[in-house]
C-alpha cells in the first residue's frame, strides 16, 4: 500500500512506479526468506541459538552501516533547515505513535492487550529501510530526508513507551 499512499499524499511530486516497488519488495522479502530457509536447512535450531551472540553482533554492524548511510547529510540539513527537519521528525513520531495506538485499539479485544501492543508497535514502525531499498534512488531529496527522520521514532519510541508496555504486559 505504500506506493498507493504516497500517490494519494504526494501525487506527482513523488514519482513512484508501484509495480516496480512491489517487484523489488517481493524480491527482497523472497531473498531473505530463501536465505533463512537455507540457513535453517544447513543448521539446527540449537546451532542457531548457540550462534546468537555473533549473529546479534553482525546485526548491530549492519544496522550501524545502514544508519550511517541513511543519515548522511541530515545533520547539515538540520543546520540549514531546522524547521523542515523538525517537521519531518514530528510527523514520523506522530505516525509511529498513531500506528501503534491504532493497531493496539483495533486488536486488543481480539488477541489481548499484550499481543495487540506488540502488533501495534510493528504497525507504527513499518520497515522504512525495506521501502528505501525497494524504491532505489528515484525519490526527491526531501523524501530521503523524511526516511532518515523516520529512524528517530524507531529507536526512541521503545524507551518512551516502556512503562506503558510493562503495565500492559503485567495486566495479562
Amino acid at each position: 500500500v505504500a506506493p498507493l499512499l504516497a500517490a494519494v499524499v504526494a501525487g506527482d511530486a513523488v514519482p513512484l512506479d508501484g509495480w516496480a516497488i512491489a517487484r523489488n519488495l517481493a524480491l527482497l522479502i523472497a531473498g531473505a526468506g530463501a536465505a533463512a530457509a537455507l540457513i535453517r536447512a544447513r543448521f539446527s535450531l540449537a546451532d542457531i541459538r548457540r550462534a546468537q551472540a555473533p549473529i546479534d553482533g553482525l546485526n548491530v554492524i549492519f544496522f550501524f552501516l545502514f544508519a550511517l548511510a541513511i543519515m548522511d547529510g541530515v545533520a547539515a540539513r538540520a543546520m540549514r533547515e531546522p524547521g523542515l527537519v523538525a517537521m519531518h521528525v514530528a510527523i514520523a513520531f506522530a505516525l509511529s505513535i498513531g500506528g501503534l495506538a491504532a493497531g493496539f485499539l483495533a486488536l486488543r479485544r481480539m488477541i489481548g492487550a499484550g499481543d495487540a501492543f506488540v502488533a501495534g508497535y510493528a504497525t507504527g514502525h513499518r520497515n522504512a529501510g525495506l521501502m528505501i531499498a525497494a524504491m532505489g534512488g528515484a525519490l526527491p531529496d526531501v523524501t530521503w530526508l523524511y526516511f532518515a527522520c523516520v529512524q528517530a521514532p524507531i529507536y526512541f519510541v521503545p524507551w518512551m513507551i516502556a512503562p506503558l508496555a510493562r503495565r500492559l504486559l503485567c495486566d495479562r
